[in-house]
């Protein structure tokens, strides 16, 4: 015995003015939802843009404050006797 499967296609959908207007409101929804989405976008990455440079110029307070404090112990050392810069006191 054989059996035979046969692939039925669905029947068109009716173009009526009910399933027109609910077509029409959907893509309505979806451009409002990618224009949210796109506009979300821009302000996020405005927000990451500021926040890398903010952390630039950190990197770069952070740098010279190593500096300073490199000086600052060269200077102590400089200015203790021998065998007091490194015992805290």
């Amino acid at each position: 015995m054989k059996f035979v499967i046969r692939a039925q296609q669905a029947a068109p959908l009716p173009k009526t003015q009910e399933t027109r207007l609910e077509m029409t409101e959907n893509l309505e929804h979806l451009t409002e939802r990618l224009i949210e989405l796109e506009t979300r976008l821009v302000f996020q990455d405005q927000t990451i843009e500021e926040l890398h440079e903010v952390i630039y110029r950190q990197q770069g307070q952070l740098d010279e404050l190593a500096r300073e404090m490199t000086r600052l112990k060269t200077r102590l050392g400089e200015a203790l006797p021998e065998g007091k810069a490194g015992s805290g006191g």
